[in-house]
């Protein structure tokens, strides 16, 4: 899930500084990451889509290496401004998702935003989306701008960024320090990038004066909080809580034994893990069942497909759809054999407890959109 406001100054010691690079993948990235590399350091790399997709051969020596794949967006642009004109900014997310999972080696995808623009709108409406927002972790900010594009831009030298750059690391005392490997989105100034020419002088001035560098997963308690953000509660559009039983699932509306994760996995798919790290699972000797699995495995695999406003459906193995039988106890079934049968979940962040109320004017759109389909199956006969 995304914070509403940006996170910086974590949780680092004095003298700890955290290595990130923007803008990327490009011609000095791998340069950059061999010679940290051997200076035992790691850092994290937040890519832009639309460069990641044509150099996957970087991506997957970043992960070699134990550096840190991030998300800056497929297209690079300004979120807030982006957003307010109806940009597709979940698309942003998803799109460069769907490129760098497989090179991204937590749970936890990293998430900046370009120029550091950010707002609460920006949040909600990639937290609307299940698939936006899974598992997503920022946006994340800084200590140490990121002033060497800038300082390319305008003909400065290597030497003059050096001693910007230092004197606001030792000014701040610690932090996460932002640079640039590439520039997304200035071609003028690609072939003006000193910024690996700049690393090679100030990582070992760094390093004598006595500072250490860690990655951003490393930073004390982050991990564990940000894990807590990215569980939810799902609920039915009967404002029943789905909720584990022994084995089964049942709507409930009790909201015992109601938290889950959500894991993406490849083609489109997703697993559930319950609250005590159980699978939901389509049984393999009763495929319309839905109970617990301690594997993934095709039995616990699932299309995701989302819906507006915080909702989804899930498709199981046996091509049949989720819904809640009312029949059995309200329990958790996969024997709906058309969209239409199945049951929109919602989810809702345990940690926000936030849940989008639906407008009368949306409900009306919907209203009308039903009958139109209503109309578009009649007329069809």
């Amino acid at each position: 899930m995304f914070h509403r406001d940006n996170i910086n100054g974590l949780n680092l010691k004095e003298k700890q500084l955290c290595l990130t690079f923007d803008d990327g993948p490009g011609i000095h990235t791998l340069p950059i990451a061999l010679f940290l590399n051997q200076l035992n350091i790691r850092a994290t790399f937040f890519v832009v889509g639309k460069y990641a997709a044509n150099n996957i051969d970087v991506l997957v020596k970043l992960k070699e290496l134990g550096h840190i794949v991030a998300n800056h967006t497929f297209e690079h642009p300004d979120m807030p401004y982006y957003c307010s004109v109806n940009g597709d900014v979940q698309d942003q997310i998803i799109r460069t998702n769907s490129v760098i999972s497989p090179y991204v080696n937590s749970e936890l995808i990293y998430f900046r935003t370009p120029y550091g623009k950010w707002s609460a709108e920006v949040a909600d409406e990639l937290n609307g989306n299940l698939r936006s927002s899974m598992n997503m972790c920022g946006p994340i900010h800084w200590e140490i701008p990121g002033i060497d594009c800038h300082y390319w831009n305008i003909g400065k030298t290597v030497e003059q960024a050096l001693e910007a750059y230092l004197m606001e690391i030792n000014k701040q005392g610690k932090g996460i320090v932002v640079m640039h490997d590439e520039i997304a989105d200035m071609d003028i100034v690609k072939p003006k990038n000193k910024t690996y020419d700049l690393i090679k002088v100030l990582i070992p001035e760094l390093i004598n004066l006595g500072y250490q560098f860690v990655g951003l997963d490393e930073i004390e308690g982050f991990q564990k909080r940000e894990s807590q953000l990215n569980t939810f509660y799902i609920k039915t559009k009967q404002n029943q809580w789905l909720s584990l039983n022994e084995n089964y699932l049942h709507a409930s509306s009790s909201k015992n034994n109601t938290e889950f994760k959500f894991l993406e996995q490849s083609n489109g798919k997703i697993v559930i893990k319950t609250y005590n790290d159980k699978l939901l699972a389509v049984n393999e000797s009763s495929l319309n069942e839905v109970v617990t699995s301690s594997m993934i495995n095709q039995f616990s695999l699932f299309d995701y497909i989302p819906v507006r406003h915080n909702g989804f459906m899930l498709r199981s193995y046996n091509g049949n759809y989720l819904n809640i039988e009312t029949n059995d106890g309200s329990r958790l079934m996969a024997n709906a054999q058309f969209m239409r049968q199945a049951t929109v979940f919602n989810f809702i962040s345990v940690h926000s407890k936030l849940e989008r109320k639906v407008s009368i004017t949306e409900r009306i759109m919907l209203f009308k959109k039903a009958i139109r389909f209503v109309k578009s199956k009649i007329f069809s006969n």
